[in-house]
């Protein structure tokens, strides 16, 4: 590998021959700021008086003018200006809301910080563009060294890099008879298996937080390719911007330093680029912007008192606003012809663009993007939730493993059905996301066709995916195995309990054991740790809770199994009960009236009785 300081003089002499876009830039850069201090002096004489509208405008048409070829000559250097296209017309509409009202001081003030925010975001723009090109011209950057050295593992012991799995509980201590030979061998094949979890080639990524003045975004990377190159490609992609020097904050002194060594890097490090602020450009903006306000500031001093027109003076303006409500209409009557022409014009390029678009290549839709997207997203988040669970069932195995051949404790029923279970989980789930990513793998490849601009990141995502899937099958099956050996031990020891054969074997007292006094001159000599008896005692809490989750009785799985299947006899449920509600509330409401009306009219009735009889 070639040294990032040595480089041959044949390097040398191509890059200088190289033609650079970057004169043009500077160029182009410095017309358009030469324009915007124009623009601000005129409309500082506008305000007083001193110009018309029409030459404001003049100003702005030529900073459109430098703005347009400083974007072709950005767009030639590869450098997109999607995101600032937009500032021109903001700047337009701010000059239009100004120049509608009376030229004055307090107008410019009012409009002026709005003007000023615009043109201060052009520049910036454009200056984060000259300072990527000159980056891009460095020959530093062109032959930067590749570090290939990878950083070092963390340590499994470290609780806040890997926190640790809840231990399940385990069965009563109980012997093995090593004696059996079915038991000595599925013990011994048991010990010649490698721990899960130290093996599994899925493990190897770190967080690490960016950060960029006060913007800090959170990536995983792979460890094992950690070099400054893709370092300062991250801050590219995350960032849209980048630097030469990058820092670390080591998190025992709190001290921010730079990063020459990527060995330095550990899960969580926080890693971040100074945005140098001060610059030529942002200074200058700022004495442009001062003295446009001293500007603005001696105008209203010399302008206090107002002054009063003559009646010559109103004559003579009226006279004007006449004739330009003549010209007014005249020009209103060539823009009805200049509207209908440009309609004509309009449609009959619709039409030619629509005949040439049979002949030409028909481009993705959006929908398609958006669907890809998505499907991405709905891949990896699945691999990701794959990944977690294996983890989780590697290191549950692990702990059995251990309490096997360490502990000689006969595992649980239930430990080893629930592992079963997720094992057989964990393989339907990636047997889905295999089926997942063939079907949208055609999907891709036509997209790739389309969009060239995107080919490379989504094929090295489609080859992570299948990657993991293969470490994914082959931790898997490394699982199966350990799963199959615990099985077949808890077979032979339930095969042992049931012959009545007792496992249950008292261990000779070691050699110098006093019996109580030695175990209490070890607890004399145990240093207390708080932190980790607290750790412990969250852990096996959080064992034991799993453990009654996992317990149910008979009667307990086969009502869940009753809810589960919809058993249940429907009934129409709440939906049912109102409209039952209902109609009885219709019923007693009819009853109601009737009862009513009954009333009503034997009353009426008993009236006209009793009428004649008081006659």
């Amino acid at each position: 590998m070639m040294s990032g300081n040595t480089t041959s003089p044949t390097i040398r002499n191509m890059e200088q021959k190289l033609p650079t876009p970057m004169a043009d830039i500077e160029s182009s850069v410095s017309r358009l700021l030469m324009t915007t201090k124009k623009l601000l002096e005129t409309l500082t004489a506008w305000s007083a008086g001193q110009v018309n509208d029409t030459q404001v405008y003049d100003e702005y048409n030529l900073l459109e003018t430098h703005f347009t070829s400083a974007t072709q000559a950005f767009e030639s250097a590869l450098l997109p200006m999607d995101d600032m296209l937009h500032l021109p017309d903001d700047l337009r509409a701010c000059l239009n809301d100004a120049l509608s009202k009376e030229p004055s001081s307090a107008t410019l003030e009012h409009y002026l910080p709005s003007i000023r925010d615009i043109i201060l975001r052009l520049l910036q723009g454009l200056k984060e563009r000259q300072s990527l090109m000159r980056e891009r011209l460095e020959p530093t950057a062109k032959l930067s060294p590749i570090i290939t050295t990878p950083m070092p593992l963390p340590s499994p012991s470290s609780s806040t890099e890997h926190p640790q799995i809840p231990q399940l509980p385990i069965s009563p201590a109980e012997e093995f008879d090593m004696n059996d030979p079915s038991t000595k061998n599925a013990v011994n094949a048991l010990k010649l298996q490698e721990d899960l979890a130290g093996r599994s080639s899925v493990r190897f990524v770190i967080a690490l937080y960016l950060k960029m003045g006060d913007r800090i975004k959170k990536v995983n990377v792979d460890a094992s390719g950690l070099y400054m190159s893709a370092l300062q490609a991250l801050f590219q992609d995350k960032f849209g911007c980048t630097g030469d020097v990058i820092w670390i904050l080591d998190g025992e002194s709190n001290v921010e330093y730079e990063l020459e060594d990527v060995s330095d890097i550990k899960p969580y490090s926080i890693l971040s680029i100074k945005v140098d602020k001060d610059s030529t450009l942002d200074d200058e903006m700022k004495s442009l912007f001062k003295e446009t306000l001293n500007q603005v500031r001696q105008t209203i001093q010399t302008n206090k008192a107002p002054i009063i027109p003559t009646a010559e003076k109103i004559k003579e303006q009226q006279e004007e606003i006449s004739s330009l409500r003549h010209d007014l209409a005249s020009v209103r009557t060539v823009y009805q012809d200049f509207k209908k022409d440009t309609e004509i014009m309009i449609h009959e390029l619709r039409e030619k663009s629509k005949q040439e678009s049979l002949h030409t290549v028909v481009i993705m839709d959006p929908t398609t993007r958006a669907e890809m997207n998505s499907s991405r997203e709905v891949t990896q988040k699945a691999a990701t939730l794959i990944t977690n669970r294996l983890e989780t069932l590697q290191d549950t195995i692990d702990q059995i493993k251990t309490d096997v051949t360490q502990k000689r404790c006969r595992p649980s029923k239930a430990q080893l059905d629930y592992c079963k279970k997720e094992s057989e989980t964990v393989q339907i789930e990636m047997n889905d996301l295999v089926n997942r990513v063939k079907s949208v793998k055609p999907i891709w490849k036509k997209t790739w066709e389309v969009e060239l601009q995107q080919i490379v990141k989504e094929q090295q995502f489609l080859k992570e995916q299948e990657a993991l899937l293969n470490d994914l099958r082959e931790d898997h099956q490394s699982l199966e195995q350990v799963l199959n050996q615990l099985l077949k031990i808890s077979e032979i020891q339930e095969r042992k309990k049931q012959s009545g054969v007792s496992l249950f074997n008292i261990a000779p007292a070691e050699e110098g054991f006093e019996g109580m006094t030695s175990v209490m001159k070890q607890v004399s000599t145990i240093q207390v740790d708080h932190s980790r008896r607290v750790k412990a005692l969250a852990e096996a809490e959080k064992s034991r809770s799993k453990e009654l989750s996992q317990r149910i009785d008979a009667f307990e799985r086969e009502l869940t199994d009753f809810v589960v299947l919809r058993k249940l006899k429907n009934t129409g449920g709440a939906e049912a009960v109102d409209r039952q509600r209902q109609e009885k509330d219709k019923d007693l409401i009819k009853q109601i009236f009737v009862d009513s009306n009954a009333s009503l009219a034997e009353k009426n009735s008993n009236h006209d009785d009793e009428t004649p009889l008081s006659q």
